[in-house]
């Protein structure tokens, strides 16, 4: 079997789906995305579906802002629920080194516009009451944080792009990308050939073996992390909820499950899909301490998933210096979902206009060897 297409997108993930619908809106036909196994039953719908833009660098902030904007008109545009709930986002600080650091970077937030503010311990109870009370310092809240179903993200997202004209094969593994004369010419995968004068490669942990057959290492080391959601409990977390000091996020839904995950990246190397006692160990300690209550709530459910890792915890965007056409969408450290739709209109922006948008350029894999001055 041989095909072609104009633009080949290698993962039919949330990446793969937003590169593809945003690149159609601006213009860009003959989208074809491949997927080895069904799309979006990747990292895609394995996260807590957290939104946020309470981060420390500019760039950073800059993309989640974008990406909320994005996410606050989806629903309508796609004509799906997406259960987006902008019910904000709260950071618990217990550490004197967390407060002050977080002093910094909400100056640095607001003055991009972000809504977040520094909150004492009284106002922190007010919102969270049952949280114990001993050892907290203070809070980030971020107003305009929440969460989304990321089911519900794919759904739409492949309905769209399916009726906009994007070809979808699932079931299709790439096994190498074809290089030719120094550009990208295809991919072969495992029923035959792709050919494509540009390829996008948004494959999570697949994106740096592929990379690696060309002589391009890319930074990313994947992780396991593991999340997992209880039985529906009476309402009692408005906000999104992580504490600083351990990793723990809890995100109540709205039928009242609590999504539970934890920021245990440097702990838990790939050990593959499956669930660990020690993960749920580990949450339930950190969740009694810090609210008491929950201690006899049942879990109905722990599931795992890939956490692709890089040294400055942000995505490596665009050209990779491995062919010209080709490009790479990965390592989002855990911020993916909520970056998709920006990153997708920075990839549609890429293709329809030969160029990477200013924002992008933050991103390329050339900053991990400039100097830290020429990185800000």
């Amino acid at each position: 079997m041989e095909r072609k297409a104009e633009v080949l997108i290698v993962g039919g993930g949330i990446m793969g789906l937003c590169i593809a619908y945003y690149a159609s809106k601006m213009g860009i036909r003959g989208i074809t995305i491949i997927d080895r196994g069904k799309v979006g039953r990747g990292a895609s719908t394995r996260n807590s579906s957290v939104l946020r833009e309470t981060y420390a660098e500019e760039w950073m902030i800059r993309i989640c802002q974008r990406g909320i904007t994005l996410w606050e008109g989806l629903s309508g545009e796609l004509n799906w629920n997406l259960l987006f709930d902008q019910k904000g986002h709260l950071s618990v600080l217990r550490e004197e080194g967390h407060l002050q650091s977080a002093i910094k970077a909400v100056l640095l937030q607001n003055s991009f516009g972000v809504r977040s503010s520094i909150l004492q311990p009284d106002e922190v109870f007010s919102i969270i009451p049952f949280a114990r009370r001993e050892g907290i310092l203070g809070a980030v809240y971020h107003k305009r944080g929440g969460s989304i179903h990321h089911d519900a993200t794919i759904f739409a997202f492949e309905k769209a792009v399916r009726k906009i004209g994007v070809e979808i094969i699932e079931g299709l593994e790439c096994e190498r990308l074809e290089v030719s004369g120094g550009k990208v010419t295809g991919a072969k995968t495992s029923a035959g050939e792709v050919k494509a004068p540009k390829v996008i490669v948004a494959a999570s942990n697949n994106t740096v073996s592929l990379c690696r057959q060309l002589g391009v290492d890319l930074p990313i080391k994947t992780f396991q992390r593991e999340a997992m959601v209880t039985e529906p409990y009476k309402r009692f977390l408005k906000p999104v909820v992580n504490d600083r000091s351990t990793g723990l996020l809890l995100n109540q839904t709205l039928r009242g499950e609590i999504v539970i995950d934890h920021n245990q990246e440097e702990v838990q190397d790939w050990n593959g899909l499956d669930a660990t006692l020690w993960f749920a160990r580990a949450v339930s300690n950190d969740i009694c301490e810090l609210f008491p209550p929950l201690q006899h709530v049942r879990i109905i459910r722990q599931w795992s998933g890939d956490y692709d890792l890089t040294p400055d915890r942000g995505p490596i965007l665009g050209d990779v210096g491995a062919a010209e056409g080709l490009h790479v969408c990965s390592g989002f450290s855990g911020h993916g979902l909520m970056m998709a739709p920006a990153v997708g209109e920075l990839f549609g922006e890429l293709l329809a206009k030969g160029v990477p948008p200013p924002l992008m350029k933050r991103f390329d894999l050339a900053r991990f060897a400039a100097p830290a001055a020429a990185r800000k």
